[in-house]
């Protein structure tokens, strides 16, 4: 019996954070390349993820959780594939927030995966926990990738997020109802 595990994350944290490491300017070494997956650092958002779809991609995450063959083809999310992503999260062995890490992985402890779980966020130099987000948005920092506040609501506005920002809402209400359940993950949460 195959068990699902997945973290969810904030749509437009995960657009910004797809648009910034897909830049062509943090691959300009050539020791690494992204092929057709780069793209220039002044692209528009919505054009990003309209061509980008093994990053982006139009409403990737729902596509992703709903099971859909060929995900990163960029079809349309249909309200039937919205309610098949929401069904597959009710019923997934695991899933966590991404925003809401240490209380996700206590949540996951208390699963059926039990205590072996290897939590690392201690071991950061920094005033904040060691994340791989830490560590790649110092990287974005150096290289002045990012995107403006105009861009990034302009994500959120386009119906290229609509469901994964609904799939993200309903994961997110899931989430807490299942940590309630655990007053030591509760504690946890920001």
């Amino acid at each position: 019996n195959v068990q699902v595990v997945t973290m969810m994350r904030e749509p437009v944290s995960r657009i910004r954070s797809a648009f910034r490491y897909t830049a062509k300017q943090n691959w300009a070494s050539g020791k690494y390349t992204l092929g057709a997956h780069a793209h220039p650092v002044d692209m528009d958002i919505v054009e990003f993820i309209k061509t980008n779809s093994l990053y982006a991609g139009n409403n990737l995450q729902t596509r992703l959780i709903a099971g859909v063959v060929r995900p990163h083809q960029n079809q349309t999310v249909t309200d039937s594939t919205f309610q098949r992503a929401k069904d597959n999260l009710e019923h997934m062995g695991f899933f966590g927030i991404a925003e809401q890490f240490d209380a996700s992985v206590c949540l996951l402890r208390q699963s059926d995966f039990g205590n072996d779980v290897l939590h690392i966020n201690d071991n950061w130099a920094g005033n904040e926990p060691l994340t791989t987000a830490n560590i790649r948005s110092s990287m974005y920092e150096r290289t002045g990738v990012d995107l403006s506040e105009a861009q990034l609501q302009k994500a959120r506005n386009s119906d290229l997020l609509s469901y994964d920002l609904q799939l993200y809402e309903f994961a997110t209400r899931l989430f807490y109802e299942r940590v309630t359940a655990y007053p030591q993950c509760v504690k946890l949460l920001k």
